[in-house]
Protein backbone atom coordinates (compact mmCIF):
# COMPACT_ATOMS: atom_id res chain seq x y z
CA UNK A 1 0.00 0.00 0.00
CA UNK A 2 2.57 2.37 1.05
CA UNK A 3 4.66 1.40 -2.29
CA UNK A 4 1.73 1.96 -4.36
CA UNK A 5 0.69 5.36 -2.70
CA UNK A 6 4.45 6.51 -3.29
CA UNK A 7 4.41 5.55 -6.97
CA UNK A 8 0.62 7.38 -7.58
CA UNK A 9 2.02 10.50 -6.13
CA UNK A 10 5.51 10.15 -7.88
CA UNK A 11 2.96 9.88 -11.26
CA UNK A 12 0.50 12.45 -10.60
CA UNK A 13 3.05 15.34 -9.00
CA UNK A 14 5.00 14.73 -11.81
CA UNK A 15 2.48 16.19 -14.04
CA UNK A 16 2.65 19.31 -11.37
CA UNK A 17 5.86 19.52 -12.07
CA UNK A 18 5.66 19.24 -15.51
CA UNK A 19 3.03 21.77 -15.94
CA UNK A 20 4.65 24.52 -14.00
CA UNK A 21 7.69 24.22 -16.02
CA UNK A 22 5.89 24.68 -18.94
CA UNK A 23 3.04 27.25 -18.27
CA UNK A 24 3.06 30.24 -20.32
CA UNK A 25 5.03 28.92 -22.64
CA UNK A 26 1.46 29.28 -23.90
CA UNK A 27 -1.52 30.83 -23.16
CA UNK A 28 -5.24 31.09 -23.54
CA UNK A 29 -5.94 33.43 -26.79
CA UNK A 30 -8.31 36.01 -24.27
CA UNK A 31 -7.05 39.50 -23.89
CA UNK A 32 -7.41 42.09 -21.43
CA UNK A 33 -10.75 43.67 -21.28
CA UNK A 34 -10.81 47.45 -22.66
CA UNK A 35 -11.80 49.96 -19.60
CA UNK A 36 -12.58 53.49 -18.85
CA UNK A 37 -10.33 54.64 -16.21
CA UNK A 38 -11.50 56.24 -13.55
CA UNK A 39 -10.60 57.67 -10.04
CA UNK A 40 -13.54 57.40 -7.71
CA UNK A 41 -15.07 53.86 -8.58
CA UNK A 42 -18.39 52.84 -5.76
CA UNK A 43 -16.49 49.41 -5.34
CA UNK A 44 -12.76 49.05 -5.28
CA UNK A 45 -10.65 45.65 -4.45
CA UNK A 46 -10.09 46.06 -1.21
CA UNK A 47 -11.24 43.22 0.75
CA UNK A 48 -9.91 40.62 -1.45
CA UNK A 49 -6.44 40.38 -0.29
CA UNK A 50 -5.87 39.70 3.47
CA UNK A 51 -4.23 41.82 6.11
CA UNK A 52 -2.63 41.28 9.02
CA UNK A 53 -2.08 37.34 10.23
CA UNK A 54 -4.43 34.55 8.99
CA UNK A 55 -4.09 30.65 8.41
CA UNK A 56 -6.37 29.35 5.90
CA UNK A 57 -7.07 25.48 5.04
CA UNK A 58 -8.14 23.82 2.23
CA UNK A 59 -8.60 20.71 0.35
CA UNK A 60 -7.44 20.85 -2.85
CA UNK A 61 -7.73 19.10 -6.04
CA UNK A 62 -5.11 18.90 -8.83
CA UNK A 63 -6.18 17.87 -12.44
CA UNK A 64 -4.10 17.87 -15.22
CA UNK A 65 -3.28 15.54 -18.14
CA UNK A 66 -5.01 12.38 -19.31
CA UNK A 67 -8.01 13.32 -16.57
CA UNK A 68 -5.22 12.37 -13.34
CA UNK A 69 -6.72 13.91 -9.96
CA UNK A 70 -5.15 13.55 -7.14
CA UNK A 71 -6.02 15.63 -3.41
CA UNK A 72 -4.15 16.97 -0.78
CA UNK A 73 -4.67 19.37 2.14
CA UNK A 74 -3.06 22.78 2.15
CA UNK A 75 -2.53 24.89 4.68
CA UNK A 76 -1.27 28.51 4.36
CA UNK A 77 -0.17 30.94 7.05
CA UNK A 78 0.17 34.83 5.77
CA UNK A 79 2.18 36.95 8.28
CA UNK A 80 4.00 40.24 7.55
CA UNK A 81 4.41 39.38 3.65
CA UNK A 82 5.63 36.49 4.68
CA UNK A 83 4.10 32.55 3.63
CA UNK A 84 4.18 29.79 5.26
CA UNK A 85 2.82 26.63 3.19
CA UNK A 86 2.21 23.31 3.80
CA UNK A 87 0.85 20.45 1.38
CA UNK A 88 -0.20 17.04 3.52
CA UNK A 89 -1.59 14.25 2.35
CA UNK A 90 -5.63 13.78 3.94
CA UNK A 91 -3.67 10.83 6.14
CA UNK A 92 -1.55 14.11 7.62
CA UNK A 93 1.73 13.08 5.97
CA UNK A 94 3.81 16.57 5.14
CA UNK A 95 4.88 16.32 1.48
CA UNK A 96 5.96 20.02 1.11
CA UNK A 97 6.86 22.89 3.61
CA UNK A 98 8.32 26.16 3.29
CA UNK A 99 8.37 29.71 3.89
CA UNK A 100 8.20 32.23 1.04
CA UNK A 101 9.58 35.43 2.32
CA UNK A 102 9.49 38.67 1.13
CA UNK A 103 12.70 38.67 -1.14
CA UNK A 104 11.20 35.96 -3.34
CA UNK A 105 13.84 33.54 -1.59
CA UNK A 106 12.39 30.12 -0.45
CA UNK A 107 13.29 28.58 2.67
CA UNK A 108 12.36 24.98 2.72
CA UNK A 109 11.68 22.95 5.69
CA UNK A 110 10.68 19.51 4.00
CA UNK A 111 10.15 18.31 0.24
CA UNK A 112 8.99 14.49 -0.36
CA UNK A 113 9.80 13.38 -4.06
CA UNK A 114 9.18 14.85 -6.59
CA UNK A 115 8.15 17.96 -4.51
CA UNK A 116 12.05 18.77 -4.32
CA UNK A 117 11.93 19.85 -7.37
CA UNK A 118 12.88 23.66 -7.24
CA UNK A 119 10.41 24.26 -10.32
CA UNK A 120 7.75 22.71 -7.92
CA UNK A 121 8.05 25.36 -5.41
CA UNK A 122 8.64 28.26 -7.41
CA UNK A 123 5.61 27.75 -9.30
CA UNK A 124 3.60 27.18 -6.19
CA UNK A 125 4.92 30.21 -4.46
CA UNK A 126 3.69 32.15 -7.90
CA UNK A 127 0.27 30.54 -7.64
CA UNK A 128 0.22 31.23 -3.66
CA UNK A 129 1.33 34.40 -3.93
CA UNK A 130 -1.43 35.33 -6.53
CA UNK A 131 -4.21 34.05 -4.80
CA UNK A 132 -3.50 35.56 -1.39
CA UNK A 133 -1.17 39.08 -2.19
CA UNK A 134 -2.11 42.28 -3.98
CA UNK A 135 0.14 42.37 -7.44
CA UNK A 136 3.04 44.42 -7.89
CA UNK A 137 3.47 47.42 -9.99
CA UNK A 138 1.02 50.50 -11.16
CA UNK A 139 -2.37 50.16 -10.08
CA UNK A 140 -5.11 51.83 -12.33
CA UNK A 141 -8.74 51.37 -12.14
CA UNK A 142 -11.67 51.51 -14.78
CA UNK A 143 -14.56 49.96 -15.87
CA UNK A 144 -15.71 47.32 -19.08
CA UNK A 145 -17.66 48.08 -21.42
CA UNK A 146 -20.09 46.25 -19.38
CA UNK A 147 -19.86 48.18 -16.35
CA UNK A 148 -17.93 45.94 -13.95
CA UNK A 149 -15.33 47.42 -11.65
CA UNK A 150 -11.52 46.31 -12.69
CA UNK A 151 -8.31 46.98 -10.47
CA UNK A 152 -5.46 46.84 -13.32
CA UNK A 153 -1.76 45.89 -12.19
CA UNK A 154 1.02 46.11 -14.82
CA UNK A 155 4.57 45.32 -13.87
CA UNK A 156 8.08 46.74 -15.16
CA UNK A 157 7.77 43.37 -17.59
CA UNK A 158 4.22 44.40 -18.99
CA UNK A 159 2.65 41.57 -17.11
CA UNK A 160 -1.38 42.88 -16.93
CA UNK A 161 -2.91 41.27 -13.62
CA UNK A 162 -6.82 42.25 -13.33
CA UNK A 163 -8.43 42.21 -9.44
CA UNK A 164 -12.13 41.86 -10.83
CA UNK A 165 -14.68 42.37 -7.91
CA UNK A 166 -18.17 41.34 -7.81
CA UNK A 167 -20.21 42.32 -11.18
CA UNK A 168 -23.17 43.92 -11.06
CA UNK A 169 -24.70 41.08 -13.20
CA UNK A 170 -23.23 37.88 -10.92
CA UNK A 171 -25.52 36.93 -7.65
CA UNK A 172 -22.18 35.74 -5.99
CA UNK A 173 -20.82 37.78 -3.79
CA UNK A 174 -17.28 37.28 -4.86
CA UNK A 175 -13.87 37.86 -7.15
CA UNK A 176 -12.08 37.36 -9.80
CA UNK A 177 -8.45 37.34 -10.60
CA UNK A 178 -6.82 37.07 -14.23
CA UNK A 179 -3.14 37.73 -15.08
CA UNK A 180 -2.23 38.20 -18.84
CA UNK A 181 1.37 37.82 -20.64
CA UNK A 182 3.07 40.81 -22.13
CA UNK A 183 1.84 39.48 -25.50
CA UNK A 184 -1.55 40.27 -23.92
CA UNK A 185 -2.87 36.38 -23.69
CA UNK A 186 -4.23 34.98 -20.54
CA UNK A 187 -2.37 32.37 -18.55
CA UNK A 188 -3.81 32.31 -15.54
CA UNK A 189 -7.44 32.36 -14.18
CA UNK A 190 -8.39 32.43 -10.19
CA UNK A 191 -11.98 32.62 -9.29
CA UNK A 192 -13.50 32.73 -6.05
CA UNK A 193 -17.23 31.74 -5.24
CA UNK A 194 -19.09 31.58 -2.37
CA UNK A 195 -17.73 34.39 -0.63
CA UNK A 196 -18.35 35.23 3.04
CA UNK A 197 -17.34 38.45 4.88
CA UNK A 198 -14.67 37.43 7.78
CA UNK A 199 -12.81 41.19 9.44
CA UNK A 200 -13.79 42.98 6.28
CA UNK A 201 -12.21 40.02 4.23
CA UNK A 202 -14.08 38.25 1.24
CA UNK A 203 -13.28 34.74 1.44
CA UNK A 204 -14.13 32.60 -1.17
CA UNK A 205 -15.76 29.14 0.15
CA UNK A 206 -14.41 27.14 -3.23
CA UNK A 207 -11.54 28.73 -5.34
CA UNK A 208 -10.45 27.20 -8.86
CA UNK A 209 -6.88 28.17 -10.63
CA UNK A 210 -6.70 27.28 -14.01
CA UNK A 211 -3.16 27.12 -15.59
CA UNK A 212 -3.08 27.86 -19.57
CA UNK A 213 -0.08 26.65 -21.30
CA UNK A 214 1.47 23.65 -23.58
CA UNK A 215 0.65 21.75 -19.94
CA UNK A 216 -2.88 23.41 -18.46
CA UNK A 217 -3.44 21.88 -14.89
CA UNK A 218 -6.53 23.05 -12.38
CA UNK A 219 -6.45 23.41 -8.74
CA UNK A 220 -9.96 23.52 -7.16
CA UNK A 221 -10.03 24.45 -3.85
CA UNK A 222 -12.66 24.01 -0.83
CA UNK A 223 -11.99 25.97 2.03
CA UNK A 224 -11.90 24.25 5.72
CA UNK A 225 -10.95 26.96 8.10
CA UNK A 226 -9.44 30.25 7.94
CA UNK A 227 -8.82 31.95 10.80
CA UNK A 228 -7.47 35.44 11.65
CA UNK A 229 -4.25 34.83 14.21
CA UNK A 230 -3.12 36.94 16.96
Amino acid sequence: MRFFLQSRLKHIFGLIVLATLLAGCAARDQHPPSLTYSQALPQKCDGIFPEGTWQFVHSINFAGGRDNTTTVIGVTTLAENSIHSALLTVEGLTLFAADFLPDDSLNIQRAVPPFDNPHFAEGMMRDIRTIFQPPGGVSQQGRTAAGNPVCRYTDGHDMVTDILPKRHDDNDDCWRIRRYTPKATMNLAITGTSCKVQANLFIPQHIELQSFGMAEYTLKMKLLSADRLQ
